[in-house]
């Protein structure tokens, strides 16, 4: 089938499914960024080809979905492709590109609503991302969940799943955070990061678990597997338990454990 194109300069309202069937891929863009919007009040899909949404989104309070994955498991890209634009909204966006498939969003997200992936080849979004709940429910073994912008969200959850989560330009998760994935957990990547877990955090099945800049809890528990230090790295709880597998870095490289306001015990259980 021939590409499926909805293009508009005024406002473009799903409010019923679209999907678009056999090899056709499906674009829904909207060049005027600053009065045109997307409105995505109920589902897209396509049979295992890319989807493409270019312009300023919003998810209705109902929530919407994007799916590659029409009778393919194996997916497609899911591509959130506007630098000018922006995606917000009330309700959940629900992305699934597959086994295969990449979820690359290289715009701005500001949502009272959450986001999910229900699955992926791997995730990208490369700007600020601001969210309710944040879940992340299966991604291929191996494959890389990034956030490269500042992340902030009502609450964060991982599935046990072995794919590699990174969050590089810190940002604040409000609830209690528990990290079930047991790839690769990057938290930070330069000393200037901050990264705080409001209402504690537990990251111990990690199979590797990288930390860098400051990491803390507003006086709740921190809970760590085995780590590796890649730069300067301060862990602050206030009151609450700081616990630590063992923690290992490189020639130079500090660990900072509380500070002089902090009260919270701290429990090195592995070398250090």
């Amino acid at each position: 089938r021939d590409p499926f194109t909805l293009t508009t300069g005024g406002s473009l309202i799903v409010s019923n499914p679209i999907a678009a069937v056999d090899n056709a891929t499906l674009s829904l863009i909207n060049p005027n960024t600053s009065t045109g919007n997307i409105v995505l009040n109920s589902s897209i899909s396509s049979a295992g080809q890319i989807i493409t949404v270019d312009g300023v989104v919003q998810v209705g309070g109902l929530g919407g979905s994007i799916a590659t994955t029409n009778g393919v498991s194996t997916g497609a890209n899911i591509i959130l492709n506007s630098p000018l634009g922006s995606l917000s909204g009330a309700g959940t966006l629900s992305l699934d590109s597959g086994t295969t498939g990449l979820i690359q969003a290289t715009t701005g997200i500001s949502m009272t609503g959450g986001i999910t992936i229900t699955n992926s080849g791997g995730a990208n979004f490369t700007k600020a991302v601001s969210t309710g709940a944040l879940s992340i429910l299966a991604t291929t073994s191996g494959k890389d969940v990034a956030f490269n912008g500042t992340l902030n969200a009502a609450s964060l959850n991982t599935s046990t799943g072995a794919f590699n989560l990174k969050i590089l330009s810190g940002g604040n998760i409000t609830g209690a955070t528990t990290l079930n994935n047991t790839g690769t957990t990057t938290l930070g990547d330069q000393t200037t990061d901050a990264l705080t877990f409001a209402a504690g955090l537990t990251a111990n099945s990690s199979s590797l678990l990288n930390l860098a800049g400051t990491i803390a809890t507003t006086n709740n528990a921190m809970n760590l597997g085995n780590s590796v230090l890649t730069t300067n790295t301060i862990l602050q709880s206030g009151s609450g338990t700081i616990t630590t597998g063992s923690v290992t870095g490189g020639a130079g490289i500090k660990l900072s454990l509380q500070n002089n306001l902090a009260i919270g015990a701290v429990n090195l259980t592995g070398n250090v």
